[in-house]
């Protein structure tokens, strides 16, 4: 798969997990900044989701002694 592919699927996913969220959008719009904001704040709800998501979780985290951690908050916004 090319990268402009992955990189199209994985925006996609990170929005169908973020529409179960009415707080950060404003009619069809995404309101980045209060995902980053939520984000740098590590809001557990937000970041469960986003890391139940198999390809964010592959793209956007690593394990170490069976712990994820999470990347970095630019990334997702």
């Amino acid at each position: 798969m090319s990268d402009n592919k992955v990189e199209t699927e994985l925006l996609l996913q990170i929005k169908e997990v973020l529409l179960k969220f009415p707080k950060y959008w404003e009619k069809d719009v995404l309101l980045r900044n209060k995902v980053a904001e939520d984000l740098r704040g590590y809001n557990q709800e937000l970041i469960e989701a986003l890391l139940s998501n198999q390809l964010v979780k592959d793209t956007y985290s690593i394990t170490l002694n069976s712990t994820n951690i999470f990347g970095s908050v630019n990334n997702y916004v």
